[in-house]
């Protein structure tokens, strides 16, 4: 594949949602002139075993070409990957839209998009990411600067007791996950505890850049 014209080898993660992960410690080898847009993260939006960086970017890089087929604006997140996987891992996202050839004796892989194919260049969220702390609770683990979420005031660590009415529970984080992502999900109603004292909040979603 390729990155802003540089080619680069990568691997394919089902495992993981985002269209595009890049080794966090390559981050400093792009210029600014090299994206249409990064955010931060204050704590993490995702993270591997023995992720050691309290932080990840996100960017829209202005061209990633994988075989014949050339994507503007490619949301990518940069994450402090294991050793084994340190290098670009194209992720469900963009895997879900396009049909994968495995062309053995030729020793390539096709990457053909589906006629329907629509991927995102921006996020619609509230910019949250939920973990489980060592007690067992829902908390907020990472934030994205300038997002509906840092503006309303949440922090790092702030308890979640229920999310659009529903009580927060270990059975219920993957379920919240998914609001988080659903697009089609504009509205969202949070109650959480931020440094002892209980919050209500309604939070709109928004594109982040």
């Amino acid at each position: 594949m390729e990155i802003n014209g540089k080619t680069v080898e990568a691997m394919i993660d089902t495992g993981q949602p985002n269209p595009l992960v890049l080794p966090i410690e390559t981050f400093e080898e792009y210029e600014t002139g090299d994206f249409e847009g990064c955010l931060k993260s204050t704590g993490l939006m995702e993270k591997w075993p023995n992720t050691k960086v309290d932080f990840n970017y996100l960017a829209r890089v202005k061209r990633v070409r994988m075989g014949g087929s050339s994507f503007p604006n490619f949301l990518c997140l940069f994450g402090d990957l294991p050793r084994v996987l340190s290098m670009p891992l194209v992720g469900s996202d963009f895997l879900s839209q396009i049909i994968v050839v495995i062309n053995f004796p030729g020793d390539e892989m096709l990457m053909i998009p589906h006629d329907d194919f629509d991927l995102k260049d921006n996020l619609f969220s509230i910019g949250v990411n939920l973990d489980v702390s060592d007690k067992g609770e829902i908390v907020v683990a990472g934030i994205w600067e300038k997002s509906p979420a840092e503006k309303a005031g949440i922090k790092v660590g702030d308890r979640i007791v229920s999310i659009n009415s529903k009580k927060a529970g270990l059975e219920n984080l993957l379920e919240f996950q998914d609001v988080l992502r659903d697009d089609t999900i504009k509205t969202m109603s949070l109650e959480l505890i931020s440094d002892e004292k209980e919050k209500s909040l309604i939070l709109e979603k928004a594109l982040l850049f």
